[in-house]
């Protein structure tokens, strides 16, 4: 027998289809509803459905002129309420405009819900404007996320942007798209390029439009110069990229964000940051050992190679090559390389003798012969 998770809250969700037009959030006797739930329980929607039968039901917009609503809940459409009579409130022409996140605000409500959060689905805080999601903490913040896309135009996101801060309420962005692609800052769509350079701590959060993936990226703040000259890495790039869950979605001191990607992203910055140091103190030992050739030659001097070659007589394959260094690698003093040209060290870590290929960093002064190779760049 073959089991799968159920689709209630933490689980997976099977989307069903969806009205256009139709509403998260009712009021019924000054309680307020939310159709999901409703659905999770036979005796709570055997009520609801009673009450809309007796129009009961009501929207939840203070400015709508036609409040009465029902709830649908079918085998082909998931539970939804909607206006007995056209209407053209604020809360129709939000769900008009934003109904294709529907499925995935609701699964980051109940995600949200199933963490504790204070959070409420289609929250009516601005005027004419509903949030997708909403939270009210203990201490008084208030938080209000919005999903956005490629078609998010500057000015809906300047415009939000000002009516939240006069409102005293942070806004997060949350983006939704395909997870796991490589991007640039400089060559992306604008809320994009607004997240990275104008949220809290300059992060883009991208969330799969089934829900399931994230995808958390961070540009790195620092310059790396060399003689003037910007250097960039293939194996660093200048946007870090974290690939993570719904599930590790969570806020931190107001921020959202995933878990692990902090640490991860340090990790980054120290093995990045450990790389370029050796490989510009290496091009500072290749710019001295030109120099010392220039000045021997304008001197007439016989020029003195300051790297350190191994035996001549040794085979070509790896091992024997990496046989003919062994008895030098460990002075500090010149570069060791075989009878080939090709450069060794030693690994600080694991104390392995490989060639300079196989490191994450290698070099610098007084350790121009030792690093940490690939094997051992997570310790």
């Amino acid at each position: 027998m073959k089991w799968v998770q159920s689709s209630g809250s933490g689980g997976l969700h099977f989307f069903k289809r969806r009205m256009v037009s139709a509403m998260e959030n009712a009021l019924w006797k000054e309680m307020r509803l939310v159709a999901c739930e409703v659905a999770q329980d036979y005796e709570t929607e055997k009520r609801i459905r009673m009450a809309s039968y007796s129009g009961e039901l009501r929207c939840p917009d203070a400015g709508c002129c036609s409040p009465i609503l029902r709830y649908c809940h079918g085998e082909i459409l998931e539970p939804y309420f909607a206006h007995r009579e056209n209407a053209d409130c604020d809360y129709v022409r939000f769900e008009k405009n934003s109904g294709v996140f529907h499925g995935l605000r609701v699964l980051l409500y109940e995600h949200f819900k199933a963490c504790d959060y204070p959070v409420e689905l289609e929250k009516k805080v601005l005027p004419h404007h509903y949030s997708h999601l909403y939270f009210e903490w203990e201490d008084g913040r208030r938080t209000a996320l919005e999903i956005g896309t490629k078609s998010t135009n500057v000015n809906d996101v300047v415009k939000l942007q000002e009516e939240y801060e006069k409102a005293g309420i942070q806004m997060v962005w949350l983006v939704a798209d395909r997870p796991g692609k490589t991007i640039s800052e400089e060559h992306t769509y604008f809320l994009k390029r607004f997240c990275l350079n104008e949220s809290l701590k300059k992060d883009l959060i991208v969330i799969g439009y089934d829900g399931k993936h994230v995808t958390q990226y961070r540009e790195d703040s620092y310059s790396y110069f060399v003689d003037g000259q910007e250097m960039v890495s293939e194996d660093y790039p200048k946007l870090f990229s974290y690939e993570a869950y719904l599930s590790d979605l969570y806020f931190e001191d107001g921020v959202l964000t995933t878990r692990g990607f902090e640490q991860a992203y340090s990790l980054f910055l120290e093995e990045k940051q450990l790389a370029f140091a050796a490989f510009k103190a290496q091009a500072e030992e290749e710019k001295e050992y030109f120099r010392r050739q220039y000045e021997a030659l304008r001197g007439g001097r016989e020029i003195q190679d300051t790297r350190l070659y191994a035996d001549a007589s040794s085979g070509e394959d790896y091992e024997s090559r990496r046989q003919s260094v062994l008895a030098v690698i460990d002075q500090q003093e010149r570069q060791v390389l075989d009878a080939t040209g090709t450069r060794w060290g030693r690994c600080e870590f694991c104390g392995e003798v490989k060639e300079e290929a196989e490191f994450v960093s290698l070099g610098g002064r007084g350790r121009i012969n030792l690093g940490r190779c690939k094997n051992c760049k997570e310790v």
